[in-house]
Protein backbone atom coordinates (compact mmCIF):
# COMPACT_ATOMS: atom_id res chain seq x y z
CA UNK A 1 0.00 0.00 0.00
CA UNK A 2 1.36 3.45 -0.92
CA UNK A 3 0.28 6.31 1.30
CA UNK A 4 0.02 9.74 -0.25
CA UNK A 5 0.91 12.13 2.53
CA UNK A 6 -1.42 15.06 2.93
CA UNK A 7 0.95 16.65 5.40
CA UNK A 8 4.46 16.31 6.73
CA UNK A 9 6.68 17.87 9.40
CA UNK A 10 10.39 18.52 8.95
CA UNK A 11 12.58 20.34 11.42
CA UNK A 12 9.69 21.80 13.38
CA UNK A 13 7.94 23.15 10.26
CA UNK A 14 4.60 21.71 9.12
CA UNK A 15 3.75 21.39 5.42
CA UNK A 16 0.32 20.67 3.97
CA UNK A 17 -0.61 19.88 0.38
CA UNK A 18 -2.39 22.78 -1.23
CA UNK A 19 -5.42 20.60 -1.81
CA UNK A 20 -5.59 19.25 1.75
CA UNK A 21 -8.01 21.82 3.13
CA UNK A 22 -10.10 22.00 -0.04
CA UNK A 23 -10.42 18.25 -0.60
CA UNK A 24 -11.02 17.27 3.00
CA UNK A 25 -13.47 18.35 5.61
CA UNK A 26 -12.26 20.98 8.03
CA UNK A 27 -12.28 18.43 10.85
CA UNK A 28 -9.86 16.20 8.91
CA UNK A 29 -7.56 19.15 8.26
CA UNK A 30 -7.59 20.11 11.94
CA UNK A 31 -6.70 16.51 12.82
CA UNK A 32 -3.69 16.75 10.51
CA UNK A 33 -2.61 19.94 12.26
CA UNK A 34 -2.70 18.13 15.62
CA UNK A 35 -0.79 15.15 14.21
CA UNK A 36 1.95 17.21 12.52
CA UNK A 37 2.00 19.64 15.44
CA UNK A 38 2.95 16.76 17.71
CA UNK A 39 5.89 15.99 15.43
CA UNK A 40 6.85 19.68 15.24
CA UNK A 41 6.94 20.04 19.03
CA UNK A 42 9.08 16.94 19.31
CA UNK A 43 11.45 18.20 16.58
CA UNK A 44 11.99 21.46 18.43
CA UNK A 45 13.03 19.56 21.56
CA UNK A 46 15.08 17.05 19.56
CA UNK A 47 17.17 19.83 18.05
CA UNK A 48 18.91 20.26 21.40
CA UNK A 49 19.56 16.53 21.91
CA UNK A 50 22.04 14.09 20.42
CA UNK A 51 20.66 11.01 18.64
CA UNK A 52 20.87 8.72 21.68
CA UNK A 53 19.01 11.25 23.85
CA UNK A 54 16.38 11.68 21.12
CA UNK A 55 15.70 7.94 20.99
CA UNK A 56 15.57 7.69 24.79
CA UNK A 57 13.14 10.62 25.05
CA UNK A 58 10.88 10.01 22.03
CA UNK A 59 11.55 6.45 20.81
CA UNK A 60 11.72 5.27 17.21
CA UNK A 61 9.52 6.24 14.25
CA UNK A 62 6.82 3.81 15.38
CA UNK A 63 6.66 5.41 18.82
CA UNK A 64 6.51 8.90 17.32
CA UNK A 65 3.76 8.03 14.84
CA UNK A 66 1.67 6.18 17.43
CA UNK A 67 1.94 9.18 19.75
CA UNK A 68 0.94 11.63 16.99
CA UNK A 69 -2.05 9.49 15.96
CA UNK A 70 -3.03 9.13 19.63
CA UNK A 71 -3.17 12.91 20.12
CA UNK A 72 -4.98 13.32 16.81
CA UNK A 73 -7.55 10.75 17.99
CA UNK A 74 -7.92 12.44 21.39
CA UNK A 75 -8.58 15.74 19.61
CA UNK A 76 -11.22 14.05 17.44
CA UNK A 77 -12.89 12.61 20.53
CA UNK A 78 -12.92 15.94 22.40
CA UNK A 79 -14.33 17.78 19.38
CA UNK A 80 -16.90 15.10 18.60
CA UNK A 81 -15.37 14.47 15.16
CA UNK A 82 -15.39 11.21 13.23
CA UNK A 83 -12.56 8.98 14.44
CA UNK A 84 -9.85 7.80 12.07
CA UNK A 85 -9.20 4.95 14.51
CA UNK A 86 -12.01 3.61 16.64
CA UNK A 87 -9.69 1.61 18.92
CA UNK A 88 -6.14 2.34 20.06
CA UNK A 89 -4.86 -1.03 18.83
CA UNK A 90 -5.87 0.02 15.30
CA UNK A 91 -3.26 2.78 15.51
CA UNK A 92 -0.53 0.27 16.38
CA UNK A 93 -1.51 -2.02 13.52
CA UNK A 94 -1.65 0.87 11.06
CA UNK A 95 1.77 2.19 12.07
CA UNK A 96 3.35 -1.27 11.98
CA UNK A 97 1.99 -1.88 8.46
CA UNK A 98 2.69 1.55 6.98
CA UNK A 99 5.91 2.89 8.51
CA UNK A 100 9.38 1.40 8.21
CA UNK A 101 11.00 0.95 11.58
CA UNK A 102 14.29 2.84 11.67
Amino acid sequence: MILLALSIERGGVMYFRKTTAADNKLEEFLGLIIHEGTHALESIVEASLDFKEQVLKFGNIHSKEKRAYFYQRQFQIEMGFKLDFRYLNEISKFVKNNYKKI
